[in-house]
């Protein structure tokens, strides 16, 4: 017997715990570490499953948002963490849960957004919206600068207050984000995961902030940027003097385009993002999920994490 619902309780995100980390080949508490606001009782609502014989076999996570754009506030549903087990592809869950989370959000949400361009989330009708990049710096391209930096490996060190107004200031249109969610977002970031260790790292004057991760690929040390918000320059800064203070071997970023202008880097092909416009009384052609620089240099939010869980 199938059936296509929310999660119910603790047990079932468990579930959802082990195929999201079985299916993205990470460890056992990867995720509910690393999204402590979206694998949560108290985001359950927002947590969509195929069972097969009350077993959880494919898995959709979305989380609440909304978009400043146009003078429009439009409420917005991120979808990530699209998986099902191996023997069960193939049968249509995950196009499924989709029509599901579609008619179960359509009189409460404008848009659905997915950091995917699948043959499963066209067909599902989601139109093209922008791009991000993977940009993998070598060493020898990385500069040390004289910047003053400080290094957070705690959250009691952190002055969350001044993280959240930086990530504030990002140019529209923008995600909205409490501080509630932001503390919790940066406590899952800097719990170590394996041979990974996590930081903060902020300017002295609080203007601008990283979130980067040192791992390994086989034998090969690399420096993770997982969200940077502030002023382009003093993040671009920071983050290579970082990693050539730690001995990676290459610097590592998810970002939009908007880093070509300043650095040269090599990108990967681009990775397409993709919305659909579920409110039916909403008419929107075209929206650039991924922002660029305003006038004033900060950054958009360049955090891949928010619009797919991985």
């Amino acid at each position: 017997m199938n059936e296509i619902r929310t999660l119910k309780n603790q047990k079932e995100i468990e579930m959802a715990y082990k195929l999201c980390n079985t299916v993205f080949f990470k460890c056992e508490s990867f995720f509910e570490r690393r999204y402590p606001h979206v694998f949560n009782e108290c985001n359950i609502d927002n947590l969509f499953g195929a069972f097969h014989n009350g077993q959880l076999v494919s898995f959709i996570a979305t989380y609440p948002t909304k978009i400043d754009f146009l003078n429009l506030t439009l409420n917005t549903r991120m979808l990530g963490a699209v998986c099902t087990y191996k023997d069960f592809q193939g049968n249509g869950f995950s196009t499924s849960i989709l029509n599901y989370i579609e008619k179960e959000l359509s009189n409460k949400t404008d848009l659905l957004v997915i950091s995917g361009d699948g043959k499963n989330y066209l067909k599902f009708g989601a139109m093209i919206v922008g791009q991000i990049y993977e940009v993998h710096v070598p060493k020898e391209k990385l500069n040390v600068t004289q910047l003053e930096y400080k290094i957070i490996e705690h959250i009691e060190e952190l002055e969350v207050e001044k993280y959240y107004n930086a990530y504030e200031l990002k140019t529209l249109p923008k995600f909205f984000r409490t501080l509630d969610e932001t503390k919790k977002m940066i406590q899952g970031h800097l719990e170590p995961l394996n041979n990974e260790h996590n930081y903060v790292i902020h300017d002295l004057n609080y203007q601008s902030f990283s979130c980067i991760r040192i791992g390994f690929e086989g034998d090969i040390k690399i420096a993770y940027v997982i969200e940077s918000v502030g002023n382009l320059k003093l993040i671009v800064d920071m983050n290579e003097d970082f990693a050539v203070k730690n001995d990676c071997d290459k610097l590592f970023y998810r970002t939009t385009e908007v880093v070509k202008k300043h650095q040269d880097y090599t990108f990967s092909t681009p990775i397409t993002g993709t919305m659909k416009v579920i409110n039916p009384n909403l008419k929107l052609s075209a929206l650039d999920i991924f922002g660029d620089l305003n006038k004033r240099g900060h950054y958009p939010c360049i955090r891949v994490d928010d619009l797919n869980f991985l």
